[in-house]
This record gives C-alpha cells, structure tokens and sequence, in this order.
C-alpha cells in the first residue's frame, strides 16, 4: 500500500493519498469533511464520489437531493453494486470496470450479502462417519469435520444422515444454505477447521535504510549440483526463469522466453536462488519487494575483489557494507505492515 501511495502521488502533481490511519469512522469523517469541502468550493466543476458501497453516505447527498447544480456537479461511482437508495437520488452513477473491482473482496461482512452456494462435484457421493453422541438435553451439534463429511444427528434418536442444508465443494470447503438452516428452529452450532497461516516474512534494513540481505551460504550436497548443472545444459540456450522457480508465478505465462517446464527439487532451487543473488539488484538498496531474489549489497561478507567488481560500480554506488554498523539491522518491514518499525 506504501508503494502504491507513493507511484500515486508522485506520478501527478496534483494527485493526493491520504492515510486516516485505522478505523471507518476517521475515513467517513474524512470523506465527508471533503465532500462538503469541494462542493463550497466554486472553482470545483466536478465531484466523482466513490460512496456507493455505504449507505452511511445517504445523509450527506440527501441534502443536495432535488438541487439541479448538485445533480451537474456531482457523480456517484459504483464498484461493487450500489445500494438501491443511491440510485433513487437521481445523481448520474459511472462505473470504471477496468480499473476498480466489482465484486467484494473474500473479506466483506456486509451483511445485505448472501454467501454462494457451492455445489458437490458431479456425481460424487458423501462417504458416512458417525459424529460424537450429544448428551441428553444438551443442543444438537452440527460439526464439520476436516474431511468432506457433514452430518447431523437427531435430539430424539440415534441416526445420524447426510444434512440436506450442507454442501461441499470440490476442495474441501464447505457452505451452509441459510434459508433451510433458518427453517430449523433449534439452534445449530457450526464448528470449522482452522486454517493454518503462512508466516509474514520480514526485510531489515540498517540505519541508512539499506536493505540487508540473508547470508548466502552453499548448503546443499554435491550430487543436486551436478544435476542441476545436467538440466542447465539440457535447457541451453535458454535459463531458468527466476519469477517462475524463485517467486511462484511469471508475468509473461507461456510467452516468456525462460524456461518453465524443468522440475527443480528444493535443494535444485537453493543453488538456483544462489546465483540469481549473484547479481545486485536494480532498485538498489531501498528496495521494498518481499520476493526479490537479487542481491542489495555485496553477498561475500570479506569481500577482496577490485573496483572493477559488479557490486562496486553499481548505478547505486558502490554496495560492500565493510563496517559492522552496516550489517546491524535498524529498522524492520514486515509483510502486511503498512509502515515500518524501529528495531533499535
């Protein structure tokens, strides 16, 4: 988000992002202030107000309702489908398809959304288990278990069937149809497996805010490397695509002139990302992208090479980090962080 606030405001002068900080109410303070701001302002012809997501926004156009000039001046935008108050304003409503989303993000709580129902694949059938008994008088609990079997088990006897309000989807997933569920009178409960999560990963950087790389030590045993050189040579004049093996995803698909279709094993990658950190990296030190494989100083910690060396005529300078403050990590980026923090 950082980065994108910056391309924004700089590849305009007269474009501004503004930060509010965390919760809805400093962003509909903000976005009200300015609308009234604008709309007093008489050298302001146009006011494209993205709001069409909140009703809480209602009020404030409510009273510019029936105005002609208000109808001139201001336009609604609509990403996701606007509530149908808004249209009933009469203010023109436009949409940018190609440069705002137009459905909800996986996210989205908004409670007027009715979740999807997926549907089990075809002509696969749902394998019985048994769920743990419910005690007498106690409520009757609809569990989801790990697997793709869901079942429910009557209070007054032993059966336990299929439920008809449940359905799996392909991959495991699960979605409850709330119109059968809201038929049931008894309270259901609903027990979900939890997800595990991928740790964030971090990027340090010293107190002149340069990026300070992992060490980029050999591990690997000698046998991976003569088949990784074996591979090398049989995909030759061509390289392994770096955004392929070392990120997960290429922009360029089937069209990039690397190659995609060798099978590395891990320790195959390891010595691959140990040459693509061979080369220093061309956003330099102030580098910010969490799945950059290139280098951000120099990788040879005692490094004796000369003024010729690729890490010392960099467009950046030149980068060997010789002192020990160098490599002393000052400040901490930690992915999904907004900001970075102050590590010492």
């Amino acid at each position: 988000m950082s980065e994108f606030a910056e391309s924004f405001s700089n590849s305009r002068a007269e474009f501004d992002f503004v930060n509010v900080g965390r919760g809805k109410d400093n962003a509909d303070s903000k976005m009200r202030k300015m609308l009234n701001f604008y709309y007093n302002n008489v050298q302001c012809r146009k006011i494209i107000f993205a709001g069409c997501h909140d009703t809480g926004y209602i009020h404030d156009l409510q009273e510019k309702e029936g105005m002609e000039e208000a109808k001139q001046r201001v336009v609604l935008l609509e990403t996701t489908p606007a509530e149908p108050q808004f249209r009933r304003l009469g203010f023109p409503i436009i949409r940018f398809d190609s440069v705002f989303r137009s459905t909800p993000l996986g996210n989205e709580t908004k409670q007027s959304r009715v979740p999807l129902i997926a549907e089990p694949p075809s002509g696969e059938t749902l394998p019985i288990m048994t769920p743990p008994p419910v005690s007498a008088g106690s409520t009757p609990l609809l569990q989801v278990p790990s697997t793709s079997d869901v079942f429910e088990r009557d209070r007054n006897d032993d059966i336990s069937r299929p439920l008809s309000n449940v359905n799996v989807s392909s991959n495991g997933g699960m979605s409850i149809n709330y119109a059968s569920v809201g038929r049931n009178t008894q309270q259901q409960n609903i027990v979900l497996p939890t997800s595990r999560s991928r740790r964030s990963r971090c990027i340090s950087y010293n107190a002149a805010k340069q990026r300070l790389d992992t060490p980029n030590d050999r591990t690997w045993a000698a046998a991976s490397q003569q088949t990784y050189n074996n591979k090398m040579e049989r995909i030759k004049p061509r390289a392994f695509c770096n955004d392929f093996y070392l990120v997960g995803d290429c922009r360029w698909g089937s069209s990039c002139s690397r190659e995609h279709e060798q099978i590395l094993t891990s320790e195959e990658i390891a010595i691959h990302r140990y040459r693509a950190r061979s080369g220093p990296c061309t956003v330099g030190p102030s580098c910010r992208n969490f799945d950059c494989y290139s280098s951000h100083h120099c990788p040879i910690r005692h490094c004796s090479k000369g003024s010729d060396y690729i890490f010392s005529k960099t467009y950046h300078g030149d980068l060997h980090l010789r002192r020990a403050n160098d490599l002393r990590p000052a400040i901490k980026w930690t992915e999904g962080q907004q900001f970075p923090e102050q590590t010492e």
